[in-house]
C-alpha cells in the first residue's frame, strides 16, 4: 500500500532516480542473445546459403568453421566466438544479414 505522506513531504518520486543515457543490463544482454541465436541459424543453414549472406569476411569464416567442427566442446566454444563476431557488427550489418537468402530458396519444389 502507498505512503499517504509520501507527497506531502514535497519530494517527486523520480527526484532520486538517476537517469541513463544507455540500455540496461538486461536489454543489452537481450541483444546478445538475439545475436547469438542468429549466428546458430546462420551456423545451422546450408554452407553456400552463408556464403551468399552479405557479412564481413571474418564473421563468415567463424561460421563456416563451426560447421565442420563436430566436437561438443569444440562446437559450443566455436559458438561463443561466432557470438563475440556478432556483437562487432552495427546494425546495419545486422539488419543485411537478416534479409540475406532465406530458407525456402532450397525446398525441394525449387528449380
Amino acid at each position: 500500500m502507498p505512503n499517504p505522506n509520501r507527497g506531502s513531504c514535497g519530494y517527486q518520486s523520480n527526484e532520486f532516480e538517476p537517469e541513463y543515457d544507455r540500455p540496461s543490463k538486461s536489454e543489452l544482454k537481450r541483444q546478445m542473445t538475439a545475436l547469438q541465436k542468429l549466428g546458430q541459424e546462420l551456423v545451422d543453414a546450408p554452407r553456400d546459403r552463408v556464403k551468399r549472406v552479405p557479412m564481413p569476411e571474418d564473421v563468415r569464416d567463424a561460421i563456416l568453421e563451426c560447421q565442420t567442427i563436430t566436437n561438443h566442446e569444440g562446437r559450443r566454444r566455436q559458438m561463443q566466438f561466432v557470438g563475440k563476431k556478432m556483437r562487432t557488427l552495427d546494425e546495419e550489418e545486422v539488419a543485411l544479414i537478416r534479409a540475406g537468402p532465406t530458407h525456402h530458396e532450397f525446398s525441394a519444389d525449387a528449380p
